[in-house]
């Protein structure tokens, strides 16, 4: 296209009947884009509508005519004028107001945008059902784990003891006499009463931590409906790395869950729900969810034999392991590769300092959020124009080598 300064109207750079054809059917696949709705009611058709989109223009100018790459324009045919045959107009609302005048020469690109309103409230209403499903399914397993654990409060009094009690019978020949009977007094002790307040404290913690998570689903509600005023490459970091992350974090818990219930482990359930909300959390997450699940099959009174426990931690530990290292250091590190991963590779270190320093401002919220922040500072030290002196050394302080 072509623009004409002071006029809205913009002209194709085609000529004679092929100018017309083109214009012609560019405006019915945006207008009518079903022949089936071309007699129907004009709210329907409205409702169908698509709009072009303006992929290239040059010079790029200021935007100050309202012509901008990237934004999405109703088009319509312009009346006919004896100096602009075949010329048409773009507008920001589908009843022609709020017309586009160009203020200066631009030529450029537009093509059909596919989506339209009804397509758009269609996947709106998807992504709905999904959020509002997969917190069912979360709420729902949260309450399945916390009255299987209640459930088995007293088998996990029963297999500290019993573990005690094992460990009694080899190794209380070494120490002093009546050390050991002190010792065994104080863990009964402790499981009669200093259990049932350790496990309080821990739901109380849990109670926060899916407190804060549920405001972080807020928060991305938000988000869908009033998206914050970014450009459309700090908002694909973002939106790719909560995807990729949320794919991540599913395959990982659903390995540890499956892992846990073949170990005839009761928590499986919460232990789901806990290892998705951790592994959010980057490296620490995952060493968290499975230090907590250590104790949960070691001490589980429903396996009688403890020397069984014990193989069953060693199992634990060694297919924990491989899932972190499937998941974490292959699926994640190939996912970012092919969705802007370079913008989140970052040293260890740097993304510990990142992630205390989010979490002293916004909590467990800022140590969900502390990849992609880091990643969108990287994007502009990357796409500006900030010298190379400056900007090489600040990248291989925050990857860790200079490759």
């Amino acid at each position: 296209f072509k623009a004409v300064p002071g006029l809205p109207k913009i002209k194709l750079e085609l000529s004679g009947d092929e100018q017309r054809r083109k214009l012609e059917g560019l405006i019915r696949r945006a207008n009518t884009p079903c022949q089936y709705f071309e007699t129907a009611p004009s709210w329907l058709t409205a409702f169908c509508r698509r709009r072009v989109e303006i992929t290239k223009i040059t010079p790029v100018g200021r935007g100050d005519d309202g012509l901008r790459k990237g934004w999405k324009y109703y088009i319509k045919k312009a009346e006919d004028d004896a100096e602009l045959p075949d010329a048409f107009e773009l507008c920001l609302h589908q009843d022609g107001r709020y017309k586009i005048t160009p203020t200066s020469d631009c030529s450029g690109t537009i093509e059909l945008n596919v989506t339209s309103a009804i397509s758009w409230s269609i996947s709106l209403v998807v992504t709905i059902l999904v959020m509002f499903l997969s917190l069912w399914a979360f709420l729902w397993l949260t309450t399945l784990g916390a009255r299987s654990f209640s459930a088995h409060f007293k088998d996990y009094q029963k297999g500290i003891q019993d573990f005690v009690t094992e460990i009694g019978t080899k190794f209380s020949k070494f120490l002093p006499p009546g050390s050991w009977e002190a010792m065994k007094q104080q863990v009964d002790n402790f499981v009669k009463n200093g259990l049932p307040t350790l496990v309080t404290g821990l739901a109380e913690q849990l109670e926060g931590v899916t407190w804060n998570a549920l405001l972080f689903v807020i928060y991305l509600f938000f988000w869908v409906f009033e998206p914050l005023p970014v450009s459309a490459e700090v908002e694909n970091i973002f939106r790719n790395y909560l995807l990729l992350k949320t794919v991540v974090c599913l395959l990982f818990a659903t390995s540890m869950s499956l892992t846990l219930l073949f170990l005839s482990c009761p928590l499986w359930a919460l232990f789901f729900v806990l290892t998705f909300v951790l592994n959010y959390i980057p490296e620490f997450g995952a060493i968290l969810s499975a230090i907590l699940t250590v104790p949960a099959v070691l001490f589980d009174g429903s396996v009688s034999d403890v020397g069984t426990r014990i193989k069953n931690v060693v199992w634990l530990a060694f297919l924990g392991a491989l899932i972190k290292v499937i998941t974490g250091n292959v699926i994640e590190v190939q996912l970012y590769a092919t969705r802007g991963g370079e913008h989140m590779r970052m040293h260890p270190v740097i993304l510990m300092a990142v992630m205390m320093i989010c979490s002293a401002f916004l909590g467990i919220t800022g140590m969900f959020l502390a990849v992609p922040l880091m990643a969108v500072s990287k994007f502009f030290m990357m796409s500006g124009s900030m010298p190379k002196a400056f900007r090489n050394p600040l990248l291989v302080l925050i990857e860790g080598d200079e490759t």
